[in-house]
C-alpha cells in the first residue's frame, strides 16, 4: 500500500483593505499628531502606528497560555497617504509573524488567540482621497490627508519584523519592533 502526502492547503488569498473599509478616528485628517509621530515607522506613504511595541515585555508576545501555537493580536494601525494603494508583504523568512487586516479574520475571540495561519501574508490597502466625506453621521470634515485602517498582527515570540511595503513599482522595507530591538 503506498502513503500518499497530505495535500497541502492553498494559501489564502491577500486581504485588501478599500476606502469603504476604513476606520476614522478623526485623529489623521490634518496630519500625524506629535504623539503618534513619535511611535511612528514611516516608509514612503506608509505608516504604522507601531513604536510603543518595541518597550513592551517579551512575554506580551509568548503563547497563550493552555493554548500552543495560538497568539494574542497585537493592533497595528496603518496609515495610507490620500490616493495611495500600498501592499504591505510579510517575506518568506519571517514565518513566525503574520497581518490580519481582512475583516473575516476576527471572529476568533480574543481569548483564544490566533494561529500564524489564520492570518495574511499580504494585504493591499486603497486610501481615500483627501476630500472623501467622512462616513460618521454628524461630521461634516473630509478624510484628510491620512487613510486609517484597523487591524492586528500576529507575533510568534518578540522579535525584529522586516516586512516589505510596495507603491507602483517601488518597493520599500520597514523594521518593526515587538518586544524586541532592530538595531
Amino acid at each position: 500500500m503506498v502513503a500518499l502526502a497530505p495535500a497541502t492547503l492553498p494559501a489564502r488569498p491577500p486581504a485588501v483593505r478599500t476606502c469603504a473599509s476604513r476606520a476614522e478616528s478623526g485623529l489623521f485628517v490634518r496630519g500625524i499628531p506629535a504623539y503618534y509621530r513619535r511611535r511612528a515607522l514611516r516608509s514612503g506613504p506608509l505608516v504604522l502606528i507601531a513604536g510603543e511595541y518595541a518597550t513592551r515585555p517579551r512575554s506580551d508576545f509568548a503563547p497563550v497560555p493552555t493554548r500552543p501555537g495560538r497568539y494574542y493580536p497585537q493592533k497595528l494601525i496603518v496609515l495610507v497617504r490620500a490616493r495611495a494603494t500600498v501592499t504591505v508583504s510579510v517575506p518568506t523568512s519571517e514565518r513566525r509573524f503574520a497581518l490580519l487586516y481582512g475583516r473575516d479574520d476576527w471572529g476568533i475571540p480574543y481569548s483564544r488567540g490566533y494561529r500564524l495561519a489564520d492570518g495574511e501574508r499580504r494585504v493591499t490597502f486603497h486610501a481615500c482621497r483627501a476630500a472623501e466625506p467622512s462616513f460618521v453621521q454628524g461630521k461634516h470634515r473630509p478624510v484628510g490627508r491620512w487613510t486609517e485602517f484597523n487591524g492586528s498582527v500576529i507575533v510568534a515570540g518578540a522579535r525584529c519584523v522586516s516586512l516589505r511595503d510596495r507603491t507602483g513599482a517601488r518597493t520599500l522595507r520597514v523594521r518593526v519592533p515587538f518586544g524586541a530591538s532592530c538595531g
